[in-house]
């Protein structure tokens, strides 16, 4: 095997293009985390599992760090939160 680039993205985004001009608190936030990878790892279920589990575990709290940052900001509307 050879060594291997590892990436991870994650989005959040309003659903319409409509909802950040109705006034909605979200605003799009993205996280990428790039992670070069060794042959020896890319031969590792094991290892690339880990690999996988902690990159991943880092990029969704760096996104919703940025997201809560960012509500937080502009103040909270109930009119955002989910009907139940």
């Amino acid at each position: 095997m050879q060594p291997a680039r590892l990436r991870i993205r994650i989005e959040i985004t309003p659903e319409t293009p409509q909802d950040t001009k109705q006034g909605s608190n979200l605003e799009m936030v993205e996280t990428e985390i790039t992670k070069l990878l060794t042959a020896d790892e890319t031969r590792s279920l094991d290892a690339m599992d880990l690999i996988l589990v902690n990159n991943a575990h880092s990029a969704i709290r760096d996104t919703l760090t940025a997201h809560f940052s960012k509500v937080s900001k502009r103040g909270h509307s109930t009119r955002d939160a989910p009907q139940r």
